[in-house]
């Protein structure tokens, strides 16, 4: 006869402990953290410090027309069998279950994640999913430091059922790794990836709005957005300024200079007055008992 198998979880509360069964379990409590959360058929529990509630997780074997009672029946006798072996008693016993083999099936047709511990997160999705709160103090304190379940939620301030999803999510992603038995570890490679991405689209978009590498970070379009600091490349930026705003052999009065070099300065980097003092001083505009020409040479020919 064939059987289905159940991943099952059974949540519920710790009975009125005494001091003495509550010194054990907190004794054994790092051996029992989120980290060490698994469906085995024996089943894992799971609990915190503060030793309100705990989780027991496991793997159920029934018939295929076994109803949810027998199945949640099964479990709930594994879980408080469990829970006295830690030396304790619990109540308020609640069950979940997912039939595995169902699960298993979809997977095979193609529900894996999407990034089973693969690197390749676009910066879309590496900022939705950091936009969640636990997410992003969880991925922070692994970041600083934080391996364990225990230091995680000491430098966060999250409760496990607030940090375990949170920790899912980031290992689903590919941002963190198991790195050992209950510790956590960033998984670098996926967030190179993202900045990787990044970095590409940076610079095709530069790429896009300006073709001339030598231009490329200081003019997009007819804007000057930057202004090079290293002498060589700022006069290749003026020159090309001067190139395309005035015509060789044509004199220019100091208020139509100043209005055609407006339009390149809409970006605030600098005002037309020193944009036109620049180019004086660079010799690529003679001035003149006050007209302005462009001064040409066969070394440094202008276009237009």
């Amino acid at each position: 006869m064939s059987s289905n198998t159940y991943k099952v979880i059974v949540r519920g509360k710790f009975a009125p402990l005494t001091d003495e069964q509550r010194a054990a379990l907190l004794a054994r409590a790092d051996d029992h953290d989120l980290f060490s959360a698994r469906f085995t058929s024996e089943g894992t529990v799971t609990y915190e410090r503060s030793l309100r509630t705990f989780t027991f997780r496991c793997l159920v074997s029934g018939a295929p027309d076994d109803g949810e009672a027998a199945i949640f029946g099964k479990a709930e006798r594994s879980a408080a069998a469990a829970v006295r072996e830690l030396g304790a008693d619990c109540t308020e016993l609640n069950s979940v279950s997912s039939d595995l083999d169902d699960m298993l099936r979809r997977r095979g047709r193609g529900g894996a994640g999407r990034h089973p511990g693969g690197n390749s997160m676009t910066p879309e999705e590496l900022a939705l999913l950091l936009a969640d709160s636990a997410v992003r103090q969880v991925f922070a304190a692994v970041t600083l430091g934080a391996a364990t379940s225990t230091e995680i939620l000491a430098a966060t301030g999250l409760t496990g059922q607030q940090a375990a999803p949170a920790i899912g999510q980031l290992l689903r992603a590919g941002l963190l790794r198991m790195d050992g038995p209950g510790r956590l570890a960033l998984a670098g490679e996926t967030l190179a990836g993202a900045a990787a991405t990044a970095a590409r689209r940076q610079e095709e978009r530069a790429v896009a709005d300006q073709p001339d590498p030598g231009l490329r970070g200081f003019v997009r379009g007819n804007v000057v957005v930057r202004l090079p600091e290293e002498d060589d490349a700022r006069r290749t930026v003026l020159r090309h300024v001067a190139g395309q705003s005035f015509a060789p052999d044509e004199r220019y009065d100091e208020r139509v200079v100043t209005d055609r070099l407006r339009s390149w300065c809409t970006e605030g980097v600098l005002d037309a007055v020193t944009l036109r003092r620049l180019l004086v001083d660079a010799g690529l505009l003679n001035r003149s008992a006050g007209w302005y020409v462009l001064v040409v040479s066969e070394e440094e020919p202008v276009t237009r």
